[in-house]
């Protein structure tokens, strides 16, 4: 259900867009570049799935549908911050690790038991892939003057 969820959702965040091809662009990437670096941190055993991995490489789908999820807002809720390359990587310091614990909370992924042993390489990978991300996507797609 939730993966189905998360596509509708998209769905409407794709049609209600001003650039959906900038949109799309943002939905795709996060969905192919968040997921590569989450399963980096699951296969260096920084971080586990229930569930399978695709391919025997990507997290379940549910993840990926997440990380759609959060692509979807870089034009909208997050475009203030698309430039902001250093405030988004203290953004990712502070708040992916915070993300993780509440994926824990909810027996969605598992953690070392040693906060540190998860919660720096976390920390340190997201410094890097969120404002990474952000870039990427404004190299593939940048905002014209009529954007606003």
């Amino acid at each position: 259900m939730g993966p189905a969820s998360a596509i509708g959702v998209v769905g409407v965040c794709l049609a209600l867009a001003e650039n959906r091809k900038r949109s799309t662009t943002n939905v795709v990437l996060a969905a192919v570049v968040g997921p590569a670096l989450d399963a980096a941190l699951a296969h260096s055993g920084t971080l586990t799935y229930p569930g399978k991995f695709l391919a025997g490489f990507w997290p379940p789908l549910w993840i990926i549908a997440l990380w759609a999820m959060f692509g979807s807002t870089f034009d909208s809720g997050l475009a203030w911050l698309s430039r902001r390359y250093v405030l988004a990587s203290l953004f990712a310091v502070l708040f992916a690790p915070l993300s993780y614990m509440a994926g824990r909370s909810l027996g969605a992924v598992g953690t070392a038991p040693e906060p540190l042993r998860w919660i720096l390489p976390v920390a340190g990978l997201w410094a890097v892939g969120l404002p990474g991300l952000l870039w990427l996507c404004r190299q593939l797609h940048p905002p014209t003057a009529t954007d606003g």
